[in-house]
């Protein structure tokens, strides 16, 4: 994460809110996070259709999520699964091992508008902020102020398309 502090960028989007009081944020969306497997996956191991099930399949655990409170039912199903099959600080290797077909994982709704992964028709309740986060000193000057306002108008365009809830039906599980 760079230092908006100490200048390292003028803005940043996050997923918490900064505790800093120099920072200004706003909230410009919210993402909800489902669970995702390869349609490889699906067809030799089945999809998970409740909480429950999630037990009996190969879990691919993205380390870094365990530390935000909104993730703590996945990390709850994490810590109950015996069969954890990769652990990964990183987001793109947690991607990676599930499009394989490795496992299953937690990732944001919208990852299924860029993927073939199929999402399990099961609510974690997920929902994540999402934060434009600017400095203080620098965020009322026109170039910032410029960009602030094109950042949140992009999140109002795309909230629709992006940022809602994928439908959660039994057609899910057939695809």
């Amino acid at each position: 994460v760079l230092a908006l502090a100490t200048r390292q960028a003028d803005l940043a989007i996050r997923f918490f809110r900064p505790t800093s009081n120099q920072l200004v944020a706003a909230r410009v969306g919210q993402v909800n996070m489902s669970i995702f497997a390869a349609p490889s996956y699906v067809e030799q191991y089945g999809l998970p259709q409740k909480f429950e099930d999630l037990r009996e399949h190969h879990i691919v655990d993205h380390t870094t999520l365990h530390s935000l409170p909104a993730m703590k039912p996945w990390s709850e199903v994490v810590e109950r699964t015996p069969s954890v099959v990769l652990r990964t600080n990183s987001s793109y290797a947690a991607m990676e091992a599930v499009r394989t077909g490795y496992g299953i994982s937690v990732f944001p709704d919208y990852i299924a508008k860029s993927s073939n992964l199929v999402a399990a028709p099961i609510d974690l309740k997920i929902v994540r902020d999402i934060w434009l986060v600017s400095h203080e000193e620098t965020n009322k000057g026109a170039r910032i102020r410029t960009v602030i306002d094109y950042v949140r108008d992009q999140f109002r365009q795309d909230e629709r398309e992006w940022f809602s809830t994928i439908p959660r039906s039994s057609s899910m599980a057939a695809a």
